[in-house]
């Protein structure tokens, strides 16, 4: 497969930095994370594999596909190992029918217990991580695709329920588990107009998840969430756009 431009220039100079060299890189996301450590792996001569298992090694993940599994990428040459872990948002609402593709039957899929499938069997294989990036936003938009429009917008709005959700179910939770890895948010991706027209995510939904209003309150909530805990934040909304536009995957 041919090179991708600016984007995998900028992620081989990113990861050939000193200062990452015998890193152990953990995302906490959802496919957009799983798709950037595909990308590494393809072009960083990475050594790929899909994890199954839990901490308590009675636990399959993943659904059909394995889309929701934990993926492990260790890039040899700057001796780097990702492991990329899939989580469905801090939202309560019921989980979208989608997740059947994502996680099998006696899964936890809820925040913050899901978390606890990380220590132990889950990092045995790279060690406690010394990064951790962390998003949540897809799955929290589509999970509110039954709100109307008025209440979804109250709930994204700022300092409200949804931020509030975003630092006590993930981001202080991560910081309690990893107190001596360095804690990052990533930004919310910039969601093209095509998506509100895939089937498999409107399955079910009475509104578009991904209309722009919602869009942009979900980041500015992820933004100060992370603020607040003194989190700082990575934007990277443009690499992930150019990533999906050659991937072509949305959720």
């Amino acid at each position: 497969m041919g090179e991708r431009g600016p984007l995998v220039a900028n992620l081989r100079a990113a990861l050939r930095r000193p200062g990452l060299a015998g890193s152990r890189l953990l995302l906490l996301g959802d496919s957009q994370e799983r798709n950037m450590l595909h990308l590494v792996c393809e072009h960083m001569q990475g050594r790929y594999s899909a994890q199954q298992g839990s901490y308590t090694d009675r636990t399959r993940f993943g659904g059909a596909r394995r889309w929701g599994q934990p993926h492990v990428c260790h890039v040899s040459p700057a001796n780097i190992s990702i492991l990329q872990f899939f989580h469905f948002g801090v939202v309560p609402n019921a989980t979208p029918a989608i997740l059947k593709h994502h996680a099998c039957r006696d899964e936890v899929t809820a925040l913050p217990e899901r978390l606890h499938y990380l220590p132990g069997g889950l990092l045995s294989g790279i060690g406690s991580p010394t990064h951790v990036v962390a998003h949540s936003g897809l799955w929290d938009l589509l999970k509110l695709c039954n709100e109307s429009h008025d209440r979804a917008l109250r709930m994204l709005g700022p300092g409200q329920r949804y931020e509030h959700w975003l630092r006590t179910k993930l981001l202080e939770p991560l910081r309690a588990l990893f107190p001596n890895s360095r804690l990052s948010w990533r930004t919310l991706l910039r969601v093209r107009g095509d998506a509100n027209n895939q089937s498999y995510v409107n399955r079910g939904c009475a509104l578009p998840p991904y209309e722009q209003a919602r869009v942009t309150l979900a980041g500015a909530a992820g933004e100060s969430a992370a603020r607040a805990v003194n989190v700082p934040v990575l934007n990277l909304a443009r690499a992930f756009d150019d990533m999906i536009s050659e991937r072509g995957e949305q959720a």
